[in-house]
C-alpha cells in the first residue's frame, strides 16, 4: 500500500460529524500533517508527495494546519541546507502569532541553523531561550532533539562532562520512549562524546550498541557513523584492516543516500588506514579521486586530516619537498581550526555568566511565553496587548543593547588573552587569573600550588630540524598540559618554552601526582604518528591553608620558590622534577625575571 493510499484509507475509517464532508477533508490534512512529520526524518521524497497532495487540497487550512506546514517547510530547507530560505519562513511564520509549541519549534530551528552556520554565541542563546520554557510545551522528539543539539555545541566547546550529562538525558528520553529511532541516535550521539573525548576504549561497546540498534530501525545514515566511530577503537589498537572494512561499509551507505561530505570524511579515513599500513598506492588512488572536493567544499576537519595525510604520503614516498609544500598548508588550515575551536569556547563561556543579563533573559522568555498565548486566546483584549508588547518591545530592545555590549567585550578581550601558537593563557591575563584565585583561597584559608615548567634543549630542537617544527613541538606539549590541567587549575606560557601552572584548593599528594603526570606527557610525545625524544624540567610548590591578607605577596613568593625550584631541577641535570624545600635549594640559581636560560 503506497504512502497516500494508506493516509486516505486511514482518514475515510475516522469517524465524522454529522457525515460532513468538509470535515471528513480537515481530518485528512490533519493526518497527511502527521504523515509528513514522521517522513521528513527518513524520507524527503515521501515528504515531497505529501507536500504536493495537501497543497492541492480545495479547503483552506486553519492557523494551527497553516503553521504546522511552515515547520515542516522550513525543516525541509534546512535539511537541503538553505538556511536563508529557512529564516525566511520562520521569520513570516512568528510574524502569524502562533501558539506556544510552534515558537519552541520555529526557536529550535534557528538554534540549529547557527550551529551549522558557527555562529555560536546564537546558537547558544537559542538553547538558552528554550531552556526557559516548561517542558508541557515539547514533545518527546522534540526535548530529545534539544537534548541532542545541546551535546553536539558542548561537546564542540570542549565541555564534555555537561556534553555527557546532556547525552545521558538523551539515552534515558529514548529509552522510555522505547523508539528504536532515538535509541539509534542517543547511542551515536554519546559515542561521538567518548570519541571527542578521548574515550576512545569505552567508545568501542557503546558503538556496538549503536550499530545494533540502528540496523533494526533501518537508519542507513546513523548506521553509517557509528560503523566510523567504531573504525575509531579499531585506529587505536592498529587493526587497519579491520578499520578498513568498517569503513567502506559506512562509505556504501552514505554513496546510497548521496551525503557527498559524509563519503568525502569516510574515504579520507579510509586513505589514512591504508598510508598507516604501509599500503600507499592504494592511499594515494583515494586521495586523487577526492581531494579536489575536500578542497571545493572548504570543511575545515576535511582539509586538516587531508592535507596531513598528503604531507606523510609524499615523506614515505620519499619526496620532502613535497611533504613540506603541503605539511605547511596543513600548518595554515590548523590554524583556523584552532580559531573555531576558541570562537566555540568563547560563546560557551558566554553562555554560562550568571549575571543580571542572564535573569533579565528569563523574565524577557516567561513575558514571551504569556504574552503569546494571551494574543491567540484573548483577541478581544486589544489593548492590553499592545500595551504588553510596548513594554516587551522596551524590554528586548534593553536587553539587546546590553547583551551586545557584553559579547564586543568578550570578543574583544579574548583576542589579547591567549596565545596564538599554543592556545594557553598569555602572561598577563594569567597573572591576572593566579591572582584573583589566589585571593579567594587567601579569603578561604585553603592551599596553592605553583608548578613552573621548561622544556630541555629546545633550542637544540629549533637549529635541528626548524622553528615550524619546534612550533608543532610547543603546540603538542602544550595541548597535552592544558587536558591535564584543566580540572586543577590554569595553564599560561609565560614565553618561548617556558609554562606556568597554577592550582588553587589542591592537595599536596594531587598537585604531586600532576607534576608526574606532566613530566611524563613528553615521553610519549608523537605528531603525526612519529615519536619525538624530548623531555622537560620541573619546579614546583605547595602551600597549604594560606592565610595571609596580602595574596599579592603570597603568589609573588610562591612564583619565585617554584623558579627556583626549576633552576635547581635544570642545575641537577634537567629531565627531573623538584619540589621547593626551604633550605635545600640554592637560591643563587634564581634569576629576577623567573626565566630559565639554556645552558
Amino acid at each position: 500500500m503506497s504512502v497516500i493510499t494508506a493516509v486516505s484509507t486511514a482518514s475515510d475509517q475516522t469517524p465524522s460529524s454529522g457525515d460532513n464532508p468538509e470535515r471528513r477533508q480537515q481530518l485528512t490534512v490533519d493526518a497527511l500533517l502527521d504523515r509528513a512529520e514522521v517522513s521528513i526524518r527518513v524520507d524527503l521524497q515521501e515528504l515531497e508527495s505529501l507536500l504536493l497532495l495537501i497543497a492541492q487540497k480545495p479547503i483552506p487550512l486553519d492557523h494551527l494546519q497553516r503553521h504546522r506546514l511552515m515547520l515542516l517547510q522550513a525543516n525541509r530547507l534546512i535539511l537541503e541546507t538553505e538556511f536563508e530560505q529557512a529564516d525566511v519562513i520562520l521569520d513570516q511564520l512568528m510574524k502569524l502569532i502562533p501558539n506556544t509549541t510552534t515558537t519552541v519549534r520555529a526557536i529550535f530551528f534557528r538554534a540549529q541553523i547557527a550551529d551549522i552556520l558557527e555562529d555560536y554565541q546564537l546558537a547558544f542563546l537559542y538553547l538558552n531561550r528554550l531552556d526557559q520554557y516548561p517542558k508541557p510545551a515539547f514533545s518527546t522528539s522534540q526535548q530529545f532533539e534539544i537534548l541532542t543539539l545541546a551535546t553536539n555545541l558542548y561537546s564542540k566547546a570542549h565541555a564534555y562532562k555537561v556534553a555527557s550529562g546532556f547525552s545521558k538525558r538523551a539515552l534515558s528520553l529514548a529509552r522510555k520512549s522505547k523508539s528504536k529511532r532515538l535509541l539509534c541516535f542517543a547511542y551515536r550521539s554519546k559515542t561521538d562524546v567518548l570519541i571527542a573525548s578521548k574515550k576512545i576504549d569505552a567508545s568501542k561497546e557503546v558503538a556496538l550498541e549503536a550499530i545494533n540498534v540502528c540496523t533494526k530501525a533501518n537508519l542507513d545514515i546513523e548506521l553509517a557513523q557509528s560503523l566510523i566511530n567504531l573504525s575509531y577503537w579499531e585506529y587505536s589498537q592498529d587493526n587497519y584492516a579491520q578499520q578498513r572494512i568498517l569503513i567502506v561499509k559506512a562509505i556504501a551507505l552514505f554513496k546510497t543516500h548521496s551525503f557527498v561530505v559524509s563519503m568525502n570524511s569516510a574515504n579520507l579515513l579510509l586513505a589514512e588506514a591504508y598510508l598507516l599500513d604501509n599500503k600507499i598506492l592504494e592511499a594515494e588512488r583515494i586521495l586523487n579521486d577526492i581531494f579536489d572536493d575536500v578542497i571545493q567544499l572548504q570543511v575545515v576537519p576535511d582539509l586538516v586530516l587531508g592535507y596531513r595525510i598528503k604531507a606523510l604520503m609524499f615523506e614515505k614516498l620519499g619526496l620532502p619537498d613535497d611533504a613540506m609544500i603541503y605539511f605547511k598548508k596543513y600548518l595554515a588550515i590548523q590554524n583556523v581550526s584552532n580559531d573555531l575551536v576558541r570562537k566555540i569556547n568563547v560563546a560557551y563561556l558566554q553562555s554560562r555568566f550568571n549575571s543580571k543579563i542572564e535573569r533579565q533573559s528569563d523574565v524577557i522568555s516567561q513575558i514571551e511565553v504569556q504574552n503569546l498565548d494571551l494574543m491567540a486566546k484573548a483577541s478581544t483584549l486589544t489593548n492590553l496587548m499592545i500595551l504588553t508588547t510596548s513594554l516587551l518591545f522596551l524590554s528586548v530592545s534593553f536587553y539587546c543593547f546590553t547583551f551586545y555590549r557584553r559579547r564586543h567585550s568578550i570578543l574583544m578581550t579574548d583576542n589579547s588573552n591567549f596565545d596564538d601558537l599554543t592556545q594557553l593563557y598569555k602572561p598577563e591575563c594569567g597573572a591576572n587569573l593566579a591572582q584573583q584565585m589566589m585571593t579567594q583561597c587567601c579569603s578561604q584559608r585553603k592551599s596553592f600550588g605553583t608548578i613552573y615548567i621548561d622544556i630541555d634543549f629546545m633550542s637544540a630542537v629549533n637549529n635541528s630540524f626548524s622553528f615550524d617544527f619546534g612550533d608543532i613541538v610547543l603546540q603538542a606539549f602544550a595541548g597535552k598540559v592544558n587536558d591535564l590541567v584543566q580540572d586543577y587549575g590554569i595553564a599560561v606560557r609565560k614565553c618561548g618554552d617556558l609554562f606556568i601552572v597554577y592550582t588553587p584548593d589542591i592537595e599536596l599528594d594531587e598537585l604531586a601526582n600532576l607534576v608526574t603526570n606532566i613530566h611524563q606527557s613528553l615521553a610519549d610525545l608523537t605528531v603525526d604518528r612519529q615519536k619525538i625524544v624530548v623531555s622537560c624540567s620541573i619546579g614546583w610548590t605547595w602551600n597549604n591553608s594560606v592565610q595571609s591578607d596580602k595574596s599579592n605577596e603570597v603568589l609573588s613568593l610562591l612564583n619565585e620558590q617554584a623558579s627556583q625550584a626549576l633552576h635547581q631541577a635544570k642545575f641537577n641535570g634537567r629531565n627531573q622534577c623538584v619540589c621547593y624545600e626551604e633550605g635545600k635549594i640554592d637560591e643563587s640559581l634564581a634569576e629576577d625575571d623567573f626565566r630559565v636560560s639554556s645552558y
